[in-house]
C-alpha cells in the first residue's frame, strides 16, 4: 500500500501530563508525557498558583514500555469509547473534502521514552464499514481510580477521575489541517473539559473549553477560551495543566494561571489524547 501522507504526535509522558511534538505535513509527531494527580487531602480547596505540593502523583506515563501493545496493558485503550468506529471529516482536510478517519495502533510508536501520534494517509481502506483514507492515533484511559467516593456511582460502566491536576507536555505542530487534543471526557456527553486543542498553522494560540448540559437532554452549553501570544507555540516544547476542584476548573501554561471557570463537573471523567485532522 502506497503512503501518501502522513501527521505524527509524539508523547513525552501523561501525569496527567503530556509532552508533544508534531513535524512536517507528510509526518506530523505529537510528543507527550502525561501525569495524574489528585488532592492529598481537601478536594475542594481553590488554587490560584500551580502548586504541586497539595496533591498527589497517581498516574504516569512516560512512553518507556517495551511496544505499543505493553502502553496499552498501562491503562490505555484504541479509540473514543464515546463514539466508537470512523470519524468523519465535515470539513475539506488537505483538498480531500468529506472523508474518514480510522484509529489504529499502528499509528502509535515508542521511541526513547517518547510517544509518537501519528497520522497517515493512505489508499481507501475499509474500516467497519466505512472507507476510510487516513489512520489516526487516538487514545483513551481505562483507569479505575475513585480518589472521592462520595462522587461514585456504582452504574457507571467506566470509571474515572473525579477531580484531579491533568498535565500533559507537548510540542505543538506548524502544520495545516493537524489536530492534536487533551480533555476529559464521561459516559454521557456532556460534560467534557478540554485540557487543550490546537489547529495546526495557527501556531500561536490554542483553544480550551468548558461544557456542561443545557436544558434540552443530550445538548450543552460551553465557554470556549481563547489564548493567544505573541510568540510560535511550535518552537519549543510547552506544559498544559489542568487544575478540576469541586469548586472550580483552573487552565494553566508553563505554570503561569491563563483563566478559572466556576461551572466544574461532578461526575467521572476519563482521560483522552489524539493526533487528528481537522
Amino acid at each position: 500500500m502506497e503512503v501518501i501522507l502522513v501527521t505524527e504526535f509524539v508523547l513525552l509522558s501523561l501525569i496527567i501530563k503530556i509532552a508533544v511534538e508534531m513535524k512536517r505535513i507528510f509526518y506530523i509527531t505529537f510528543i507527550v508525557n502525561i501525569t495524574f494527580w489528585v488532592a492529598i487531602s481537601n478536594p475542594a480547596f481553590a488554587q490560584c498558583g500551580l502548586d504541586k505540593s497539595k496533591w498527589k502523583l497517581v498516574y504516569s506515563e512516560d512512553f518507556n514500555e517495551a511496544n505499543v501493545d505493553a502502553l496499552l496493558d498501562n491503562g490505555w485503550e484504541i479509540g473514543d469509547p464515546h463514539h466508537p468506529g470512523p470519524a468523519q471529516l465535515s470539513v475539506q482536510t488537505c483538498g480531500e473534502g468529506s472523508s474518514y478517519m480510522c484509529s489504529t495502533q499502528d499509528q502509535i510508536n515508542l521511541s526513547n521514552g517518547l510517544g509518537y501520534f501519528n497520522v497517515q494517509k493512505k489508499q481507501p481502506f475499509n474500516c467497519q464499514g466505512e472507507t476510510a483514507i487516513y489512520e489516526t492515533a487516538f487514545m483513551s484511559s481505562i483507569f479505575d481510580e475513585f480518589p472521592y467516593p462520595q462522587y461514585q456511582n456504582p452504574g457507571n460502566e467506566r470509571p474515572g477521575y473525579v477531580f484531579g491536576m491533568f498535565e500533559i507536555r507537548c510540542k505543538l505542530p506548524r502544520q495545516n489541517y493537524s489536530f492534536p487534543a487533551f480533555w476529559l471526557s464521561g459516559n454521557t456527553w456532556p460534560p467534557e473539559i478540554d485540557v487543550f486543542e490546537y489547529y495546526g498553522g495557527t501556531h500561536n494560540k490554542f483553544w480550551s473549553t468548558v461544557h456542561w448540559p443545557a436544558a434540552i437532554p443530550g445538548t450543552g452549553q460551553n465557554c470556549q477560551n481563547t489564548f493567544q501570544y505573541s510568540f510560535d507555540l511550535t518552537r519549543d516544547f510547552h506544559t498544559f495543566t489542568l487544575v478540576w476542584t469541586p469548586r472550580q476548573i483552573t487552565w494553566f501554561l508553563d505554570g503561569k494561571e491563563l483563566k478559572t471557570d466556576k461551572r466544574p463537573p461532578h461526575q467521572p471523567l476519563q482521560a483522552l489524547i489524539d493526533q487528528g485532522l481537522y
